[in-house]
């Protein structure tokens, strides 16, 4: 006599989501909204960056990859820049 409530449900269906799992299944349910659908990479609610499975546009870099040499290179303040350069003159 079985116990499950339909025919299709067996032991291995019942069991929790991985967060993993749980992660995937949240960017494949809303990165299809039109709000998302531009966005190559998604911010969950766990704060990990997801890549979103409906986008089709041409890459993107992760919202996270971050260069000093970024700011210089859009047009920001040349001082950031220079400010980041090593001191030679430093004896140690």
């Amino acid at each position: 006599m079985s116990f499950y409530w339909s025919y299709d449900e067996s032991p291995e269906q019942d069991r929790v989501a991985t967060p993993d799992e749980a992660v995937r299944e949240w960017a494949y349910n809303c990165g299809g909204d039109a709000c998302r659908i531009t966005s190559q990479w998604l911010l969950h609610d766990f704060d990990v960056w997801v890549r979103n499975p409906h986008y089709t546009g041409p890459a993107q870099r992760h919202p996270e990859d971050y260069d000093c040499e970024d700011e210089a290179r859009e047009g920001e303040s040349q001082a950031f820049a220079v400010a980041q350069e090593p001191d030679t003159e430093c004896p140690f």
